[in-house]
């Protein structure tokens, strides 16, 4: 299967998770989606404006700089939701506690060499989410992946 259409599967198997948790866990894997997508196309623009502020957005940026900087690009690397919770929160602010996994994901380089990424195991992450100018954003926590 191609990248996208793998992207896509994760993505419906992420709403299928998180949708008992409420519509802030459907917020996450939408997030999680534009991650994918910001990361696949090498956007850092795309990718910081998915977060509240440049510290929040630091360790991806930084983790897409280096996989830039090895000639490689990531193809889907999006988040697979088994179940997310709200554990606290209010109108502005959530924190989710999250059990996911990376679908699967692959480096390419810039000759078209393709190297599968090792199998992710389910993790528990905790996801706090700020709603900012009528959106959800990643504010901090482990995000995973």
């Amino acid at each position: 299967m191609d990248p996208w259409g793998l992207t896509a599967v994760a993505y419906l198997l992420s709403l299928l998770g998180a949708a008992s948790g409420g519509p802030e866990c459907l917020a996450l894997a939408g997030l999680d989606l534009q991650r994918s997508q910001a990361i696949s196309s090498v956007s850092p623009e795309g990718l910081a404006e998915l977060f509240v502020d440049d510290a929040a957005a630091a360790p991806d940026l930084a983790a897409l700089r280096q996989w830039s900087d090895r000639g490689m690009v990531l193809e889907s690397a999006m988040l697979v939701v088994g179940s997310c919770t709200v554990a606290a929160g209010d109108a502005g602010q959530v924190v989710l506690e999250v059990v996911d996994r990376l679908a699967p994901t692959r480096a390419v380089d810039t000759f078209g060499g393709l190297t599968d990424l090792p199998q992710d195991d389910w993790s528990r992450r905790s996801v706090v989410l700020h709603h900012v100018d009528g959106r959800w954003r990643y504010a901090g926590g482990t995000l995973g992946g």
